[in-house]
């Protein structure tokens, strides 16, 4: 039997998956689902204010710095952003606060196919990479060898600065992305 506990619980995984029921993933499905979560007691109040009106300081600081540095092609399928050492070290926050700063863009960018955050941690350049349920990131990403999901890919760059990481991913998935969606343009 499900209480106001259980469906919370749910709730909360289907508000984290569609980002607030702003992301592709929506479906007539998902909402009737979370309408008889509802009905059965989820709070959902308290599970957006708890998911999403907690960031802190350093956090909004960082997303500042990101969406200053904000690329897109053309197109806008494909979105992008950079973040150095000292970007980290300036707004007093860490590598943990780089899933909220993906997040944002995605919701926020809809008509992007492809999103990406790169980063310098430690003096290593990575990649957080999201993309569309129509691109198999592990494909373009298959030269900088991808781990994680479809839906949410890391990457680590043998390449020295960010603007040589900037560079190449660039390269590499707006040639995929032409190829991909050719017959949408």
């Amino acid at each position: 039997k499900m209480d106001e506990h259980i469906a919370t619980n749910l709730l909360s995984g289907i508000i984290t998956k569609t980002k607030i029921f702003r992301s592709p993933q929506v479906t007539p499905r998902s909402l009737a689902i979370a309408s008889l979560l509802v009905e059965q007691g989820a709070r959902r109040a308290e599970i957006v204010q708890h998911l999403y009106q907690t960031k802190t300081i350093p956090m909004l600081k960082l997303w500042g710095r990101a969406l200053a540095r904000l690329q897109s092609t053309q197109d806008g399928w494909y979105v992008w952003t950079k973040i150095s050492a000292s970007d980290f070290e300036k707004t007093a926050s860490g590598e943990e606060d780089m899933s909220g700063v993906i997040d944002e863009l995605l919701v926020n960018t809809p008509k992007a196919k492809v999103v990406a955050v790169l980063y310098e941690s430690h003096q290593v350049i990575h990649g957080m990479v999201a993309g569309h349920k129509q691109v198999n990131l592990t494909e373009i990403l298959a030269p900088f060898e991808p781990r994680g999901s479809g839906a949410l890919t890391y990457i680590r760059f043998s390449e020295k600065t960010l603007d040589a990481a900037e560079e190449a991913l660039s390269t590499r998935v707006q040639k995929e992305l032409v190829t991909l969606f050719q017959d949408s343009v």
